[in-house]
């Protein structure tokens, strides 16, 4: 007798094929590259003289840049298949990854970092868009659920390792490792076997946007606005408390976050969203806070704890939503929806959250973001996904 979940699917559909652990690898060699910078870049700006708010708006013109480019992205691949769009995204990024070694005027890294965002788009839309079709379907949750923990594995390592490599080597030598990352992550990406294009006679075509995915989207824009701030200005706030190497936040935030996804994705195929959704959005909220009174590294190892704790909870069940209901041939639009959503909460968080620190402080800062991510709570009651998903 097969196994079945609580939707009557059969779960025992192979999951952890060849080219899904290859996917998963060029995801972490993808994210360890960009997270290996993280808490580099603002320090970079900072020795260059900028400003608080402008090293916000630096961090935020990133996610604005690749949101740009997100819909026509998913667009391309489900017009003209994947293949191309991943290799073609992950060459662009390492590229301007490797340029920021030579970037000494704060209006050149500007330029550099709205390159990097249209990079951006390309290579992790792309790369999304082919783990869901590596992905059962009856283990879409849970497939989901793995495919993030690469982007957790690469979080819980990189930023250490970036500020480490920082203070042995200097800010070269952290260019040059994030440089390297992205071409591993090339050769990974070049070894998948792609699956054909698979394009619906009378039924879905290529579109800009999945309208299904909206929902999901927006509760995921709202959360992560306030993560936007964790992420642009953490490693300053620490340094105003006398910690130098903020590294272990992101470490603890990646390892509690990582823990949660596969449950996540495990109850979604099971029980439904909203068991992981709701806890979720309440413990990044409870995160904030805790991180607005943080003076010292245990506050702010606890922060991290209960933060990564939310996110691992609700982003799996969030992201398998924004495919839930669509075919193969929008599953690309569905990606670029859902993580143009990501991007521009993360860039605006950034932005706004730059500015009012400027006149609040860091430490209020981040009650509004608390506040901000507490918010998602009432989106996702007032359009909450029903039964038959």
């Amino acid at each position: 007798m097969s196994q079945v979940g609580a939707a009557g699917t059969d779960l025992r559909q192979p999951l952890w094929t060849r080219d899904f652990i290859l996917i998963c690898l060029t995801n972490f060699l993808l994210f360890t590259s960009f997270q290996f910078l993280m808490p580099v870049l603002p320090l970079y700006l900072q020795n260059l003289g900028a400003e608080k708010a402008v090293i916000g708006f630096i961090n935020g013109i990133f996610t604005v840049a690749a949101v740009s480019v997100r819909p026509w992205v998913g667009r391309g691949l489900d017009k003209n298949g994947r293949r191309s769009f991943l290799l073609g995204g992950l060459l662009f990024f390492s590229l301007t990854v490797l340029t920021y070694r030579w970037s000494s005027l704060i209006w050149l890294v500007l330029a550099i970092r709205l390159l990097q965002g249209v990079s951006w788009g390309f290579s992790s839309t792309a790369a999304s868009t082919v783990a869901a079709d590596i992905i059962p379907s009856r283990r879409r949750g849970e497939g989901m659920g793995f495919y993030g923990m690469s982007t957790n594995v690469a979080m819980a390592l990189a930023p250490g390792l970036g500020l480490l490599l920082l203070g042995a080597r200097g800010f070269p030598a952290a260019f040059y490792a994030a440089f390297l990352l992205g071409m591993a992550a090339l050769f990974l990406a070049s070894r998948i076997a792609y699956q054909p294009l698979q394009l619906e006679q009378g039924g879905q075509r290529p579109a800009l946007f999945e309208k299904s995915a909206f929902y999901p989207s927006m509760v995921s824009m709202i959360m992560t606005m306030g993560y936007g701030g964790v992420v642009s200005f953490l490693p300053l706030f620490a340094h105003e408390h006398g910690i130098e190497n903020i590294g272990p936040f992101f470490t603890a935030y990646a390892l509690t976050l990582m823990a949660g996804r596969p449950l996540s994705g495990f109850m979604y195929d099971r029980k439904g969203p909203h068991v992981m959704v709701i806890p979720g959005i309440l413990l990044c909220a409870l995160g904030g806070y805790v991180l607005s009174l943080a003076e010292s590294m245990p506050g702010f190892l606890l922060a991290a704890a209960i933060y990564g704790a939310g996110f691992g909870a609700s982003m799996p069940a969030l992201s398998a939503l924004a495919i839930a209901r669509v075919s193969p041939a929008r599953r690309g639009a569905a990606s670029a929806t859902y993580f143009s959503s990501f991007d521009l909460g993360i860039g605006f968080g950034a932005i706004f959250l730059g500015f009012l620190s400027q006149w609040m402080g860091y430490a209020y800062m981040y009650r509004v973001a608390a506040l901000i991510t507490l918010s998602a709570l009432v989106v996702y009651w007032a359009f909450r996904p029903r039964e038959g998903l």
